[in-house]
């Protein structure tokens, strides 16, 4: 199983092997939901999160009438991801990709056309189990960057409490290949803010 713990295992691994005891943590997609259950784990190693495009599923609370939505939603999609052809798959990546696209994130993008339907449904469901889509409490600095808009300002509060938001409106999901000179500029400005470094 795919779960965001065996994510954050493996993160505080490639950490330690590498000699830190703190650094700034970007979450790409679903990232930020690998990032809280670091959080949660090992407290305190994680100075900045920079999230990119990502975010959490939140359930509703139980005995609130939405919550058999919920449940049948990551259900369904998680028999979908399952079965899902590759010309589905070519229709979901024109989602992924944005018109400015460069050559080379298209040529990557084919290896979505392939990747394994049980790896992603795998990683599908984990990755919205109800567990690990609660607020987490980051105490640190964080930015965010979004595509196409930013997320309600009461979910920003709960799920990114003070977060400086930025919006790459005309882009694809991977905005930090997409607009990388833009990206790397926003973050490097943001790491290097005194009162932010690690």
């Amino acid at each position: 199983e795919y779960t965001m713990e065996l994510m954050a295992d493996a993160i505080y691994e490639v950490v330690r092997k590498e000699g830190f005891n703190r650094f700034v943590a970007i979450g790409f997609s679903m990232g930020p939901v690998v990032l809280g259950k670091f959080e949660q784990k090992y407290p305190g190693m994680i100075t900045e999160l920079i999230n990119i495009d990502g975010g959490f599923n939140p359930w509703p609370p139980d005995g609130d009438p939405a919550r058999a939505g919920h449940i049948a939603w990551r259900e369904g999609n998680y028999a979908f991801f399952q079965t899902v052809t590759p010309e589905i798959k070519q229709g979901m990546l024109a989602g992924l990709l944005g018109p400015n696209a460069p050559q080379d994130l298209v040529d990557w993008g084919q290896y979505f056309i392939v990747y394994p339907n049980w790896l992603m449904a795998n990683i599908w469901y984990n990755f919205t189990a109800e567990d690990v889509n609660n607020p987490i409490g980051w105490s640190m600095p964080i930015m965010c960057i979004y595509t196409r808009q930013l997320p309600p300002e009461d979910y920003l509060d709960e799920f990114f409490p003070g977060s400086e938001d930025h919006l790459f409106e005309n882009s694809g999901h991977v905005v930090q290949w997409e607009w990388a000179d833009d990206v790397n500029v926003l973050i490097d400005d943001f790491i290097d803010r005194p009162g932010n470094k690690y």
